[in-house]
């Protein structure tokens, strides 16, 4: 069950409830959300403020904080949440709660779910683990979140009334902005924007790639932009939403698409194979998650570390290409830092993607291939010559053999050198020639 956040009354609702919030406010909090993703935390203020339970979201920092500042203060935490804390911030919560632990035997400390980090409260005696809180959190949503209060509500707060159990939420499936629930198979959403008006008989397929917290936690306008933006261009746009292979596998089968768009966070395959088999375009595009837009576009090193780490480093040996920035963080009204898209790199994007579909419809021997080979010199002696970074590899040797590769495969090619003593004489050739053209 999900609440489209696309509604006008949902959105009203959504910044409502992050302008009322109390972030990490403990003069008026019962309860604390301790390390939460950024993006649920518009719904957890939304469920406190519907249920009229303070609650207050923290960083493990702004915790301690606040409770090193004024040791009173730890008494007014009737319950605390803990979910993504390293092991520095665990400590440092030990420390900061451990001293008022005894004045307050009421108060619970319980993970949202299990974490590394949570054993160094668990040693120190702080942390109550209770088997329900999970099952309400993994499958996360504004309706759970709601639930997940009102049970704490009941069992650690003394409220009364019925608990209810919590709303299974699937796991993978088809997104559309322009539907409340989710797709279970690429027919019934293929007909449903069919019916809109926005799928093209015969046009080529491209399927997008989220994490299914995303569409639990409406963080998709970075991805609803490219989605309209491919739309436009005559491209049938399908969201899979999924975190493992086996989730998405079977869905990128029925779709059959002619390109595969990334915008999972980190690498979601168990191997390259099925990728290879799939054989199509796999694009990347870069929605940043260390940086918001105005961060990124004063930053003269353009995408911060963790940002490079995620969205090139890792992805780059998935054999991912067209790292175009389609969005960033955004800072909203109470410091929750949600994904929105930056248009003009969407746009961008849209057109490589369509770029990429048009080759992709060529023939071979209409396609014009660059080959480009890296020297390291600019001597004569120095060209086509091997080094210690290319594992001394013999570039003109492979490139010999893999020219009449192409041939085969239809492309267009004449005057193929038979030997690297060929090929190295016709190098010297051109740069001879283009010496002589250019005045050098």
């Amino acid at each position: 069950m999900r609440i489209p956040a696309s509604t006008p009354a949902a959105l009203a609702a959504l910044i409502l409830a992050v302008a009322s919030s109390a972030r990490c406010d403990p003069d008026a909090a019962r309860v604390a959300f301790v390390g939460v993703w950024e993006r649920a935390a518009p719904m957890v203020a939304e469920a406190a403020r519907e249920l009229d339970l303070p609650a207050t979201i923290c960083t493990p920092e702004e915790l301690v904080g606040r409770l090193r500042a004024t040791a009173g203060e730890a008494s007014r935490f009737e319950v605390i949440f803990v979910l993504n804390l390293s092991s520095t911030e665990a400590r440092a919560m030990k420390d900061a709660l451990a001293p008022t632990a005894a004045a307050n035997p009421r108060r619970k400390i319980t993970p949202l779910d299990k974490r590394p980090a949570h054993v160094e409260l668990e040693k120190a005696g702080l942390l109550t683990a209770d088997p329900n809180v999970p099952k309400y959190w993994r499958p996360n949503g504004a309706v759970n979140l709601k639930r997940l209060l009102r049970y704490t509500a009941i069992t650690y707060l003394g409220q009364t009334g019925p608990v209810e159990p919590p709303v299974l939420v699937p796991d993978f499936g088809f997104y559309d902005p322009e539907k409340e629930d989710p797709f279970t198979n690429f027919d019934a959403c293929r007909n449903f924007k069919a019916g809109r008006n926005r799928w093209r008989a015969g046009g080529p397929v491209a399927a997008i790639l989220i994490q299914q917290s995303f569409w639990v936690t409406h963080d998709t306008q970075v991805v609803d932009a490219e989605l309209y933006e491919l739309e436009k261009r005559g491209i049938n746009a399908v969201v899979i939403f999924g975190d493992t292979q086996d989730q998405v596998a079977g869905l990128l089968k029925q779709a059959r698409p002619d390109l595969l768009i990334e915008d999972r966070h980190g690498a979601m395959w168990e191997s390259p194979r099925f990728l290879q088999d799939l054989d199509v375009p796999y694009l990347r595009p870069v929605s940043m998650l260390g940086s918001t837009l105005d961060e990124w576009q004063k930053d003269p090193r353009g995408l911060s570390y963790r940002d490079v780490g995620l969205f090139l480093t890792l992805q780059e040996s998935w054999g991912t290409i067209e790292p175009v920035v389609v969005g960033g963080l955004k800072a909203n009204l109470q410091g929750f830092r949600l994904h929105e898209p930056f248009p003009s790199g969407v746009e961008k994007f849209a057109r490589r993607a369509a770029a990429w579909l048009n080759l992709r419809a060529k023939p071979n021997a209409k396609k014009r291939v660059a080959i480009v080979y890296y020297n390291k010199g600019m001597g004569q002696d120095d060209l086509m010559r091997g080094s210690p970074t290319g594992a001394f590899l013999d570039g003109p040797e492979s490139l010999v053999r893999f020219l009449p590769r192409l041939q085969e495969r239809g492309f267009t090619l004449t005057n193929l050198p038979r030997s690297a003593g060929e090929l190295y004489q016709f190098c010297v050739i051109i740069i001879t020639m283009s010496c002589f053209t250019n005045g050098v």
